[in-house]
């Protein structure tokens, strides 16, 4: 039996192809998944370049207090939310808020922490709001702080959080 195995070709940049085979009158068809992108195959690799030897390092040398980030908090959006009053212009405030606290949260040098922030804000009125976030979470080197700040008119809540990276 003769056997004719027809691929595309690799110029057409396709991350994964079909391989078509003929035998015995039948059309078969598998998968076939390239392992390198373009990228890598002409000596350009997206990847950081250079030599690092791993580090081993399975816990942070220090971790953030959670009363650290809330003091973040809280100072972020009082600083800029005291003395203001609700428009709804204000809600493209959230992300420099959210911005602000995250810089913050880096001064506070600890190697290895990523810090993700959340803003809501929003009129005060005689309704009701709820918040939930969900996250995998080590609580052992992990923490939050949050802080919800009102005033005759603005309500916000801001949660910052502190996750290592091993």
């Amino acid at each position: 039996m003769s056997s004719m195995v027809k691929a595309h070709p690799v110029s057409q940049q396709r991350k994964s192809s079909l391989v078509e085979s003929v035998a015995a009158g039948m059309i078969t068809r598998s998968a076939m998944v390239l392992t390198s992108s373009l990228h890598t195959r002409e000596g350009q690799s997206h990847h950081v370049s250079g030599m690092y030897e791993n580090t081993y390092q399975l816990k942070p040398d220090q971790i953030p207090k959670s009363c650290q980030l809330r003091e973040i908090v809280q100072e972020v959006l009082t600083e800029h939310l005291s003395g203001l009053t609700y428009d709804q212009s204000l809600g493209v405030m959230t992300k420099k808020l959210a911005e602000q606290m995250k810089q913050r949260a880096k001064e506070l040098a600890l190697s290895r922490y990523k810090y993700v922030a959340m803003v809501v804000l929003g009129p005060v009125t005689r309704t009701s709001a709820s918040l939930a976030s969900r996250c995998v979470w080590n609580p052992t080197y992990d923490t939050f702080g949050e802080f919800t700040y009102t005033n005759h008119s603005i309500m916000a809540t801001g949660v910052l959080y502190g996750l290592y990276v091993e």
